[in-house]
C-alpha cells in the first residue's frame, strides 16, 4: 500500500514496535538497548547499564502510547492526540 502527498509517494507504515531488551537473560548483571521495529526492519540503540529511559521528557513515549491506544487508532499516526485528549491550562502569568 502506498500513500502520497502533493509530490511525495511513500510506502505506508503497517507495523511499529519498540521495547528495551537485555543483553543476556542468564546473568544477573545485564546491559540494555532500545530496540525499534518499523515494518520488519529492526534498529538497536546504544547499550546502557540501566533499563530506565533517559532524556528530557522520558515519560512522553508512555503518555503518547496510552493516548494512541485510548483513541482506538490503528494507523500509526500520533498527530493530534494531544488536541483530542489533553487540556492545557492557560493561567501562566509569564
Amino acid at each position: 500500500m502506498t500513500t502520497s502527498s502533493n509530490t511525495t509517494k511513500r510506502e505506508k507504515v503497517t507495523l511499529k514496535k519498540s521495547e528495551v531488551v537485555p543483553s543476556n537473560f542468564h546473568l544477573e548483571e545485564k546491559h540494555y538497548a532500545p530496540m525499534v521495529v518499523i515494518d520488519g526492519e529492526t534498529t538497536f540503540g546504544a547499550w546502557c547499564n540501566t533499563k530506565e529511559e533517559e532524556g528530557v521528557y522520558p515519560e512522553r513515549s508512555r503518555i503518547m502510547e496510552e493516548l494512541y491506544n485510548k483513541s482506538g487508532r490503528t494507523n500509526s499516526i500520533f498527530t493530534g492526540l494531544a488536541d483530542e485528549y489533553v487540556t492545557v491550562s492557560n493561567n501562566n502569568p509569564q
